[in-house]
């Protein structure tokens, strides 16, 4: 009992204020229509100046040299100033003058326009529900310059219009710009700006409706961290950039970033080029990678894990490097050191060092030179048992330094 007690008073005051809100609306309702004139007499407006619909008609009537227009219901329709070629008001007459306004059926005003003395359409005002919705000027009947256009009293979009055509496009949250758009003679879209807390993020060009060009994204400081580059609506390129320098470069296709880019110093270092991500968004195929524009490594990615990496290591001659320390040791060290090599050359000996350590000794190929690459094995390797005096070898090696001339040669193993 007492739940079913609750459940009569919930719905009872449910009841109560659903007519209380009724009541307020009627009670607004009475309150506009009774501030406007109120007629069920009047002349019947036929033509351009009447409905269209013989069903629905409206009557008119002077009231102060002002042309009243009266619903069926009796409430005012629109009233304005009406003259003739004199200039004198008249219920029909040619030419408007001044202000007009024209309301609904339930009283609220929702559009206000101005003319000249001449009748030409200056300025015009349109409401929703009573509350502006939209403003601005006219040229030659058609709409021109800047129309504002509001919701709930808040301006929510700019129009900057030339003879009926949008030339600019503004957008607003709360007041604050988050989009901008130009737009040809034609009324196509050339430029989109995207703000974010009214700071410019965004801006790009557009071509037959299409992204076209290069679109720039900016941070809150204005300087800008994204280039994408479209061409017909397809992206073909993504720049990064970290403190307006370039650090990283995207190539796409269909969609899909096929190669990657990284720089240092805004000087391209290292780029990737393989098949692409599927259409999870996962890595996969087999990529080259590249350094100083040379292949490194290849790598095999399968749903975007990696699966193996194949290094790609740039080829010299055991000559070359004695060459390069002989001429001046402190600058091969700086350019070899801890790199890793295919190294070419002749067995000219395999012994071993004072630990019993095998040690390859290597030519430079040159029959009179005291010097050569002294290569160390990696652990693990027994190639070296098969060695031969004068035989021609491949091994990939790091160079570690040098010993009395020599290169130094470590983690040698024989290369394919």
């Amino acid at each position: 009992m007492k739940t079913l007690a609750l459940i009569l008073i919930t719905f009872s005051f449910t009841l109560f204020s659903i007519n209380a809100t009724a009541v307020e609306l009627d009670e607004n309702l009475k309150k506009r229509c009774d501030s406007l004139p109120f007629s069920l007499e009047g002349t019947p407006q036929t033509g351009k100046f009447g409905s269209g619909d013989p069903n629905f008609e409206l009557k008119g009537k002077l009231i102060d040299g002002i042309t009243h227009i009266f619903y069926p219901s009796g409430k005012l329709q629109r009233r304005g100033k009406r003259v003739d070629d004199n200039g004198n008001p008249d219920l029909k007459g040619e030419r408007s003058i001044g202000i007009f306004e024209s309301f609904d059926e339930e009283c609220y005003l929702n559009g206000r326009y101005t003319r000249n003395n001449n009748g030409v359409l200056l300025s015009g005002e349109l409401f929703d529900k009573g509350s502006l919705s939209a403003k601005g000027n006219y040229t030659n009947d058609q709409r021109d310059g800047i129309w504002e256009y509001y919701k709930n009293g808040t301006l929510i979009e700019k129009r900057n219009w030339k003879l009926g055509l949008v030339q600019l496009h503004e957008f607003f949250t709360n007041g604050t710009l988050v989009n901008r758009k130009d737009f040809y003679e034609n009324g196509i879209n050339s430029i989109t700006e995207i703000y974010t807390d009214g700071i410019l993020s965004l801006r790009g060009p557009w071509k037959d409706n299409e992204q076209h060009g290069e679109w720039k994204r900016y941070d809150k400081s204005g300087t800008v961290t994204m280039i994408s580059h479209f061409e017909k609506g397809k992206i073909l390129t993504d720049e990064y950039f970290k403190n307006e320098v370039i650090i990283q470069r995207n190539h796409l296709k269909n969609g899909i970033t096929v190669s990657v880019e990284q720089f240092e110093n805004g000087n391209l270092k290292y780029n990737a080029e393989g098949p692409g991500w599927d259409e999870n968004g996962k890595q996969t195929g087999i990529w080259e990678y590249y350094e100083n524009g040379t292949l490194v490594s290849k790598n095999t990615w399968k749903d975007g894990k990696h699966i193996k990496a194949v290094m790609i290591y740039p080829s010299i001659t055991c000559g070359k490097l004695v060459k390069d320390f002989g001429a001046n040791e402190m600058r091969a060290l700086r350019d070899h050191k801890n790199k890793t090599y295919i190294v070419s050359a002749r067995v000219s000996s395999v012994g071993a060092d004072f630990m019993d350590n095998p040690q390859i000794s290597l030519s430079d190929g040159n029959q009179w030179s005291m010097n050569s690459c002294l290569a160390e094995p990696a652990k693990g390797e027994e190639f070296y048992y098969d060695l031969n005096q004068g035989q021609l070898v491949k091994m990939q090696c790091t160079v570690t330094g040098e010993m009395m001339g020599s290169p130094i040669l470590e983690r040698c193993v024989l290369a394919d």
